[in-house]
């Protein structure tokens, strides 16, 4: 596992155009594709995409942001619980979506780390 940072123009370029790359997914994973593209730093690393990624569900699930305390109102605001579980769940498949094949491996073995419950089995349908 690298703990290097990597630079995320590419990352943030994909994560925006994942919409139109043929996508039929849920308009949720869109829109936050679209959001955790304007959150990301210049470089991260595999931990910081995830605590980016949980940073930004949090201030969806409050409607405020955790930095500037400005009201957010998008459409990730006031969604399910469930819905937000699933998109923290669904960040693995994303990463392997738009992050360099190591990088989005080390996101995965994170993630399956700090699930109490072992690895999961991740679906490619949200």
């Amino acid at each position: 596992m690298s703990l290097e940072a990597i630079s995320t123009t590419g990352i943030k370029e994909k994560l925006r155009e994942l919409r139109y790359d043929g996508g039929k997914g849920p308009e949720i994973i869109y829109t936050f594709s679209e959001n955790l593209a304007e959150r990301l730093n210049c470089e991260i690393t595999p931990s910081g995409f995830i605590a980016t990624a949980a940073m930004l569900i949090r201030d969806s699930m409050t409607g405020i942001h955790h930095y500037t305390k400005e009201v957010i109102n998008n459409k990730l605001t006031g969604l399910n619980h469930h819905d937000y579980v699933a998109l923290s769940e669904y960040l693995p498949i994303l990463a392997e979506q738009v992050c360099p094949e190591d990088f989005a491996k080390d996101v995965l073995d994170l993630s399956e780390r700090k699930n109490l419950y072992g690895p999961r089995k991740l679906s490619r349908k949200f």
